[in-house]
């Protein structure tokens, strides 16, 4: 091993530190998207590119393919081929994130980092611009490889890589197979005596004439702001009903929530224990009450497009 490490020349050790950021920061990138996982889902959904089914595995293999290309580059397998697959990936990424500007602007977080590092579609494009080059520099100089032979680890990585994503973050294939699972009792009168002055932009409503979604959600909770971007992403698939979101927390940051959840549907600020005895203590909840009677009311699991559609009587 001292032999080893005594062969290495600063040019040696300057790819290696070369190949530790970028693999780093490619494993980083695809554990971050990780937990939580449905941010980066939706974004597929919300652009075309995958549907509702597809996503998530779509999703998936993205970031196994972000885990073992990070984790070859750092150990140093086959640097030159695992190097042209980075910069395929990053172009990919980097066309991406363009039709996101073209489709949506360069507004809101683009999920590159997952939710742990906020960043909008330019600035991402701007990361992978400037890791292009350092990229380029380990396919054209790294020439030593893994002092190993990797034909076995290579394998055996890529699996690790692919079934990683799976095992953290199952998919789960059958959250849809009932329109009210996970949830308590449908077919009851919504309790509208306990918000007595409904008020939307000043006009009060009446909860017990027409057809209504009512979301309640909470401005701090992940579960809640993912369940409202795909409450967006379906308001754009399909005609809805009237959409009113009772939000519980502190006004002030009413605006951060509907900007990075693009959730721009009229709200109602409900800070009162009245909310916890409508919605329970767990969130988010989501209504659908037709004439004052609760016809579906889901959960963050239960809260999918093809449920909602199935209430309302229409095609997916």
């Amino acid at each position: 091993m001292t032999k080893l490490f005594e062969a290495f020349t600063k040019k040696d050790w300057l790819l290696a530190v070369l190949r530790f950021f970028i693999g780093a920061l490619f494993l980083f990138s695809g554990f971050t998207k990780l937990v939580p996982i449905e941010p980066f889902e939706l974004k597929f959904i919300e652009l075309g590119i995958a549907g509702w089914t597809t996503a998530p595995y779509f999703a998936r293999l993205l970031i196994a393919a972000e885990i073992l290309l990070g984790t070859l580059i750092i150990l140093n397998i086959k640097p030159r081929l695992v190097s042209i697959l980075i910069i395929l990936l990053l172009a990919f990424f980097t066309l991406y994130l363009g039709y996101d500007i073209l489709k949506n602007g360069n507004e809101g977080n683009c999920g590159c980092f997952g939710t742990t590092i906020a960043m909008t579609p330019l600035e991402s494009i701007i990361k992978n611009i400037l890791l292009l080059p350092l990229v380029i520099i380990v396919m054209v100089y790294n020439k030593k490889e893994f002092v190993f032979k990797p034909f076995l680890l290579i394998p055996i990585l890529t699996i690790v890589a692919i079934v990683l994503p799976f095992v953290i973050y199952p998919v789960d294939d059958n959250v849809e197979m009932n329109i009210n699972s996970n949830t308590d009792r449908v077919g009851y009168k919504f309790p509208v005596e306990l918000m007595p002055d409904f008020q939307i932009n000043g006009k009060k409503i009446d909860l017990t004439k027409g057809e209504y979604i009512l979301p309640y959600f909470s401005l701090q909770c992940s579960h809640c702001k993912s369940a409202a971007y795909k409450l967006h992403i379906i308001s754009k698939q399909h005609k809805l009903p009237p959409v009113y979101m009772v939000l519980l927390g502190n006004p002030d940051w009413i605006p951060e929530f509907i900007k990075e959840t693009k959730a721009d549907f009229p709200y109602y600020s409900f800070n009162d224990n009245n909310f916890f005895k409508i919605s329970g203590n767990s969130f988010p909840k989501v209504y659908y009450i037709k004439d004052g009677i609760v016809v579906a009311k889901y959960d963050a699991l239960t809260f999918q497009e093809g449920n909602l559609m199935k209430a309302l009587g229409q095609k997916q």
